[in-house]
């Protein structure tokens, strides 16, 4: 292989991986903090960022046919959210238990997987929403 098709063999390999992490630190605190108008910020980014909403959708698609335990008590939606979002910015995987919690917790469940799931199955079947309705 000559230089220049290892250069662009090089070029499509970066095109392939994900974009540096893009969601502003303003926006992750105020996520970790709770605060609904950047959970609602993240919603909306979620239902047009495929390279945030797919690994979101497969991370918890391996799981969600497990046994969802409740972890009241044990893991802090901030601690969850965190380890969801360096998962997003660096694909280091959370523990086990931390997605239980954003499957389990309403408030993370909507603000991090409901998004993300509605926007594949409108990507993949947009007759599906008005059939929901």
């Amino acid at each position: 292989m000559d230089v220049q098709e290892q250069r662009a063999l090089q070029i499509d390999l970066e095109r392939q991986t994900a974009p540096a992490w893009h969601i502003p630190d303003e926006a992750r605190v105020g996520v970790l903090a709770g605060l609904e108008q950047y959970e609602t910020w993240l919603q909306a980014h979620f239902l047009h960022c495929n390279a945030c909403r797919s690994p979101i959708i497969d991370l918890m698609g391996e799981i969600q046919g497990c046994e969802v335990i409740s972890d009241e008590g044990e893991v802090l939606c901030a601690q969850a959210r965190n380890a969801l979002m360096h998962y997003l910015e660096s694909d280091r995987r959370p523990p086990f238990t931390l997605l239980q919690h954003i499957l389990a917790c309403d408030t993370c469940c909507q603000t991090f997987y409901e998004p993300a799931k509605a926007a594949a199955i409108l990507e993949f079947d947009p007759d599906e929403v008005g059939e929901a309705g």
